[in-house]
């Protein structure tokens, strides 16, 4: 996995503003890191995820979806969110909510 940076930049003769992307390796998903490495990254990730709110910022969509739908069971897919606290947390909320709710 890479991850993408965006340099924004005016082009000089036309002057629209574009997107110059730089490629630059996930340093995550290098062979030659640590396991402590590793687990300090996700420790790390799970901070920022707690900080930023991210389970509490996905969860009016999800509990939106239930309300709709109440009898279905919603799934959801976690894609590199780290060590899997928002999923963990989603869920935590779909149980005190009676939401269904498959990860």
């Amino acid at each position: 996995m890479r991850c993408f940076r965006f340099r924004p930049w005016v082009d000089d003769r036309s002057g629209a503003f574009s997107v110059k992307r730089v490629v630059i390796p996930e340093e995550m998903d290098d062979e030659a890191l640590s396991a402590k490495e590793h687990l300090h990254a996700l420790e790390g990730l799970a901070r920022i995820n707690f900080f930023s709110c991210s389970a509490q910022n996905l969860w009016p969509a999800i509990e939106s979806l239930a309300k709709e739908n109440p009898k279905k069971i919603l799934r959801v897919l976690d894609i590199a969110t780290g060590s899997g606290d928002i999923p963990i947390s989603l869920w935590k909320k779909a149980i005190k909510k009676g939401v269904l709710l498959n990860i």
